[in-house]
């Protein structure tokens, strides 16, 4: 059956008009003299109208392409983090550059595999993952227009997008991160111990507060506040396995400078994050650090981000999964301070396979040796 029931009809003098709703308000279209119309031809015309208000074709304000993006791209600055900011803009000059011309609700789907052959055509070197992503930002921008009411239809539900399979992701093995752990800087090493057994992201690595590791409960926050925000937009918890609280405990009374790599005892204005500069101010990356480490072990296809894969892969492999996606921060759910008190014995013990990959059974560090190091492959065997 058509569904056109947005549409009812009324007879005025026996005139018969369709009736309809626009942004709240009724609207009158004429169909013609009742008397001179089959049924047949008055649901025509209702279902005409119908698929035309899905089209946004009886829209009023008529909104540019380019003034929608800049709405939407306005609207990101206040709901997406930094790095998506900057992708997003990325894809929003590509499609203003093709659909400059255009109104948003002159926009079908025939007019969107267009903008992708011309893409294509452009860059015969484009992969599908490039596409579905500069797609993906077309639809959101659509969806914030309909919010807005300015369209009432969404194009890109009704086109096909390339097949895209991701491919799977790296992480380490316990080879591997033996070799890491032994031949990584002093510096280094506290980043990455970090990134394996928190699963936390580089930015939040980067940003992380000494106020956010809390030593007597065994547990960081990896927060949001005025100065930095997660990717979720929401705080979560991370436990601090023995080797991490052991690292830590030496990183908050000695600063390692990211430069030079010499150790000297933290200072004051140094005390507030926990991976900083001279000056006391954080860090905005370590990737190229890394990936020169990985250059130098052989370690091929990894980047900063493989440590938090490695810590989901091992987690949820042989841990809680729910934990797990409570952890890695991939959860809309809010972490309260109920489920704090509630899950941080369960939390903990999850975290036993973590500490199995890392442990070497080295005594606590009692100095400024950096030369110890910690060893899995014997354990790993073993378990």
């Amino acid at each position: 059956m058509d569904d056109y029931s947005s549409v009812w009809e009324t007879d005025k003098r026996g005139i018969l008009y369709a009736v309809f709703k626009l942004n709240g308000k009724v609207k009158w279209e004429r169909i013609g003299e009742k008397r001179y119309l089959s049924r047949d031809a008055i649901n025509a015309k209702k279902k005409e109208i119908s698929e035309r208000l899905a089209r946004g074709e009886y829209i009023t304000k008529k909104v540019s392409f380019e003034t929608m993006a800049g709405e939407h791209l306005e609207y990101a600055e206040k709901n997406r983090t930094p790095r998506t900011k900057e992708t997003m803009l990325g894809h929003l000059k590509k499609l203003v550059s093709y659909f400059k011309t255009f109104n948003l609700h002159q926009i079908t789907p025939d007019n969107i595999e267009g903008y992708m052959d011309y893409r294509r055509n452009q860059n015969p070197d484009i992969s599908d993952k490039m596409l579905i992503n500069e797609i993906f930002t077309l639809s959101a921008m659509f969806k914030l227009a309909m919010k807005r009411g300015y369209v009432k239809e969404n194009p890109v539900k009704r086109i096909e997008l390339p097949k895209y399979i991701r491919p799977e992701m790296k992480f380490f093995s316990p080879q591997e991160i033996d070799l890491i752990l032994n031949n990584c800087s002093p510096y280094m090493r506290g980043v990455i111990l970090l990134g394996l057994t928190t699963g936390m992201r580089k930015s939040e690595i980067c940003n992380l507060k000494w106020d956010n590791v809390n030593f007597d409960d065994g547990i960081i926050t990896i927060a949001c506040d005025d100065t930095f925000t997660t990717k979720s937009k929401r705080n979560r918890l991370a436990v601090i396995v023995p080797q991490l609280r052991d690292e830590l405990l030496f990183l908050r009374d000695n600063y390692i400078d990211p430069l030079s790599k010499s150790i000297t005892p933290r200072q004051d204005f140094q005390r507030r994050y926990v991976f900083c500069h001279y000056d006391g101010s954080h860090i905005k990356d370590f990737a190229q650090g890394f990936e020169k480490l990985m250059i130098k072990l052989g370690i091929k296809d990894a980047s900063p981000h493989t440590m938090r894969h490695t810590f989901i892969t091992y987690h949820s492999n042989y841990g809680d999964p729910f934990l797990t996606q409570k952890m890695a921060g991939h959860s809309n759910q809010r972490i309260t301070q109920g489920y704090y008190h509630l899950q941080l014995d369960r939390m903990k013990e999850s975290m036993k396979p973590i500490e199995k990959m890392i442990n070497s059974g080295l005594p606590v560090r009692q100095s400024l040796d950096r030369g110890q190091v910690l060893t899995v492959c014997q354990l790993a065997e073993k378990n």
